[in-house]
């Protein structure tokens, strides 16, 4: 081998050392740059799984807080509001029972920050896998400090009992509060809703000014509103007769709208079946007599006018009579009662006035009651017992909230 050969093989072989060396120390440096990292982030991963247990209680408390938050601005609310409740007692003690939970929300401490996950970035810069290496190793460092400083898992404070407590609080004002309106001026159309909820009760009629007994409705200081009711314990045979017919009647106004169709009118038109009907019962004078059994028993019904016998009521006449109408308005108080509505509690205590001068003559047409701005009257012909049950059931009806 020349010397000449020999220089170049020598030169190979040197740049071949130099080359591995300089891959050694590369590969070298990225091996402890990843070996920092994985220390890191085994040591950040055991210290997140420490405060996930400590920030999920804290964050259990500030759920709890806001749960009872959340009660105390409605219960603040329907304070402010200020409405009138039906029991005034209810807004104390809401008002009370508020002031005691205002001490419970606890302070919510501060959430801890999980470290953040490393990873090594590709490359052939022994520079950067040292500056890397270097980070990891200040990193991990840091978890070691911050894992000295976790603070003990607070507890979380159960409110479910407080806020119970609170919320029936509410709902019971708020409920004495609606109570207050069902009873405050009410609409026709409501009473009569209520007053179908009595079980005594089994039919209704509101006055107009057309047939109003009082010639109250819609004066100052009258009724609003007067809803008659025909209770089923009354005896039919008290009431007027007159208040009761069939409801096929020329009288009736439900009649006298439909009429008779044209094929009727043709019909008789063709057979003369009308006249001769009138003619039979002028000869025979069944119409007279149907009248005057009617006005002996009160009822428009044949079979009704047999059966009926003394204690039958209104109700059982209804029943066995569908087809009759019954004028309840007519009928007044005497049937069951009536719950007069007034714009004005004033007013309403000035009708229990008018009424308290009857008392004790004959002119006195049973019990009455006050209820918010409605008067709520039944008749005299009920017992002493039965008309202060119904009274009672009648402000029950009026009174209750879905």
């Amino acid at each position: 081998m020349t010397k000449t050969k020999k220089i170049a093989a020598a030169a190979a072989v040197i740049a071949a050392l130099i080359i591995a060396v300089f891959v050694f120390s590369i590969w070298s440096s990225s091996q402890a740059a990843h070996s920092a990292v994985d220390a890191y982030n085994t040591a950040a991963e055991q210290y997140n799984a420490r405060i996930d247990t400590y920030n999920t209680a804290v964050n259990g408390i500030a759920s709890e807080n806001e749960e009872m938050q959340k009660v105390m601005d409605r219960a603040e609310a329907d304070i402010k509001n200020d409405a009138e409740a039906y029991e005034p007692d209810t807004k104390e003690d809401l008002q009370d029972e508020l002031e005691k939970e205002k001490k419970l929300p606890v302070q919510v401490p501060a959430l801890i920050d999980p470290f953040d996950a490393m990873t090594v970035s590709g490359g052939f810069s022994k520079k950067e896998f040292e500056r890397q290496k270097q980070e990891a190793e200040a990193s991990l460092a840091a978890v070691r400090e911050a894992e000295k400083k976790i603070p003990e898992t607070p507890a979380v404070p159960d409110f479910s009992d407080a806020k119970k407590k609170l919320q029936d609080k509410c709902e019971e004002y708020e409920k004495s509060v609606q109570k207050l309106k069902n009873v405050t001026a009410p609409s026709e159309s409501f009473v009569t809703e209520r007053l179908s909820k009595v079980d005594t009760v089994v039919q209704t009629g509101a006055v107009t000014k057309e047939n109003d007994p009082n010639g109250l409705l819609g004066k100052k200081g009258g009724y609003t509103a007067c809803i008659y009711f025909l209770d089923k314990r009354v005896d039919r045979e008290l009431l007027p007769a007159e208040a009761f017919r069939e409801a096929d009647d020329p009288d009736d106004e439900e009649k006298a709208e439909a009429g008779a169709t044209d094929s009727e009118a043709a019909e008789e038109s063709k057979t003369g079946e009308t006249g001769s009907e009138t003619a039979e019962e002028s000869k025979t004078g069944e119409t007279g007599a149907e009248t005057a059994e009617e006005s002996k028993t009160g009822t428009t019904d044949t079979e009704t006018a047999k059966e009926a016998g003394s204690g039958d009521t209104a109700a059982k006449a209804a029943e066995e009579a569908p087809k009759e109408k019954i004028d309840v308005v007519m009928i007044g108080t005497a049937g069951g009662g009536a719950v007069e509505v007034f714009a004005s509690k004033k007013d309403a205590k000035e009708r229990i006035e008018y009424l308290e001068f009857f008392d004790g003559s004959v002119m006195a047409a049973g019990s009455y009651d006050l209820e918010g701005t409605c008067v709520i009257r039944t008749s005299k012909h009920l017992s002493e017992e039965d008309q202060k049950k119904l009274t009672k059931a009648v402000r029950e009806a009026l009174l209750e909230v879905d």
